[in-house]
């Protein structure tokens, strides 16, 4: 089998007035990257 390297990540987006929500389109494109498990 092949090795790879694993982890969780936590993403925070900020503006001027601090955390803000992650866009929509930026959401499906880190989605679309995700390893699935089996």
């Amino acid at each position: 089998g092949a090795c790879i390297s694993l982890c969780d990540t936590v993403l925070v987006l900020l503006d001027d007035s601090g955390p803000t929500p992650i866009p929509d389109d930026a959401r499906a494109r880190l989605a679309a990257r995700r390893l699935q498990a089996d």
